[in-house]
């Protein structure tokens, strides 16, 4: 058995020339009018063909390098006829030529080596548009598939054809569970691995086990935020809050001069923290008893609304 001899470059010739006549076109002065849209467009489309010339240079290598003898199959039977065969692969390229040699006997399966080598579906369809399918139909219904097939690839499906490619698809579906289902069971046989894994985010680690240097830190830093309140003083400042509205709701609107003082210099202790320092007792004690008892009502109807 002897390879081939070929020329290597035959097989890029096309691929080449389209290159170079892509090149030119964008070089040229021709299009010096036209908006980036409709370059974008006219580049799609060549970029699409360049790729397929290339994959179909590339499958024209392959079988001209495909080695002639004989094959032999599982069934150990010798498979000595030869003969050349072509398919079609519709790609998201766009459709190419396949040519292999296929061995076959006196009743017996032909075998052919190439398509095993490049993994070739039984179908016409690669297995980059079968994904692309598979992916589409579980977004949308299937007509919708075949415009998107047709918008974003050079390949053209049809309905029935993405139906049956859908349907491939899950074919594998039962086999997937029935071997996830069968490594279970070893498991429960050998006994399950056990793994943990953890970042050590938010961990609170002890002062006295820290490294060196991160201790330095630690112990000269302070837990006092400078433009907020922590948790716990919030907490310690709404139970302030609480108690001052209960002491004012507990105080009758119209209460007695003479009680009256003793109120106020409470109610001047527990409302520094929340409306600033008053001094509700020095204008009572200046005779200005009107407006200490006009403030403290104002306080009063605030605190039961």
């Amino acid at each position: 058995m002897q390879a081939s001899t070929s020329n290597q470059g035959m097989f890029w010739e096309e691929a080449r020339e389209l290159f170079e006549e892509l090149v030119g076109w964008l070089d040229s002065d021709s299009i010096c009018g036209l908006e980036h849209g409709e370059i974008e467009s006219k580049m799609l489309e060549n970029g699409y063909e360049l790729l397929r010339k290339l994959l179909q240079g590339y499958f024209d290598k392959r079988s001209e390098d495909e080695i002639e003898g004989l094959a032999e199959g599982r069934d150990e039977a010798k498979r000595s006829h030869k003969k050349r065969l072509s398919r079609k692969l519709t790609t998201i390229f766009g459709t190419v030529i396949a040519n292999r040699i296929g061995y076959g006997g006196r009743k017996i399966n032909s075998l052919i080596p190439l398509d095993g080598e490049l993994n070739l579906p039984v179908e016409q369809y690669s297995h980059g548009l079968r994904q692309r399918v598979a992916v589409e139909v579980a977004r949308s219904g299937f007509r919708e598939t075949v415009e998107i097939i047709e918008k974003t690839t050079a390949a053209k499906i049809g309905k029935r054809q993405a139906e049956e490619l859908a349907y491939h698809s899950a074919g594998d579906f039962d086999d997937f569970y029935h071997d996830q289902q069968a490594q279970s069971r070893e498991l429960e046989e050998t006994g399950e691995i056990v793994v943990i894994s953890t970042d050590g985010k938010g961990v609170v680690v002890r002062t006295e086990d820290l490294r060196a240097d991160t201790q330095k830190r630690a112990q000269a830093s302070s837990k006092k935020l400078n433009k907020r309140l922590t948790i716990h003083e919030k907490s310690a400042m709404l139970n302030e809050w609480q108690r001052w509205l209960r002491f004012i709701q507990s105080i009758p609107l119209y209460v007695q001069p003479n009680k009256l003082l003793a109120h106020l210099m409470k109610i001047e202790k527990l409302s520094e923290k929340f409306v600033g320092k008053v001094s509700f007792h020095k204008t009572f004690q200046d005779n200005d008893l009107d407006q200490s008892v006009s403030v403290f009502g104002l306080l009063w109807r605030n605190s039961q609304n």
